[in-house]
């Protein structure tokens, strides 16, 4: 089975009690306003998907929480399975949906979301192929 794992870091509304959260959910495409390509959403009909939240930091001023969102995306298998040793079955039954900005910039899509990291994993050895992060551009 093909693993790919992505890392996204999100601002989330609201302070959350939790410090972390699983999330067991399909994720599919559906056609959005503004995205050529569509929007990949919480989906029943979509792929096998499961997402590990954790809290990074709590704004109690702003109501907000920034978090990072592992999420796991199953390609081939009929079941999501992960090896990860903080992963639990929990699951969610809803999808919060997307907020348009209050400021919008030109090719903003209104996600909360931003890509922080992709790991790909090696379908034999099940070792990391491939690990693109964000490098500090300042160095």
């Amino acid at each position: 089975m093909r693993k790919i794992c992505k890392i996204y870091r999100a601002l989330v509304s609201g302070v959350m009690d939790m410090d972390e959260v699983v999330i067991k959910q399909p994720i599919g495409r559906i056609k959005y306003p503004g995205v050529a390509k569509g929007l990949d959403v919480a989906s029943p009909s979509g792929k096998p998907a499961l997402s590990s939240v954790r809290v990074l930091e709590r704004d109690l001023e702003n109501n907000c929480t920034l978090v990072q969102v592992i999420l796991f995306m199953y390609l081939a298998g009929s079941q999501p399975k992960c090896s990860h040793p903080e992963l639990t079955g929990e699951s969610f039954e809803e999808d919060g949906g997307h907020q348009i900005p209050e400021n919008p910039v030109l090719g903003d899509s209104g996600y909360n979301l931003h890509a922080h990291q992709i790991v790909l994993v090696h379908p034999i050895t099940n070792e990391v192929a491939a690990d693109f992060a964000k490098r500090d551009l300042t160095t």
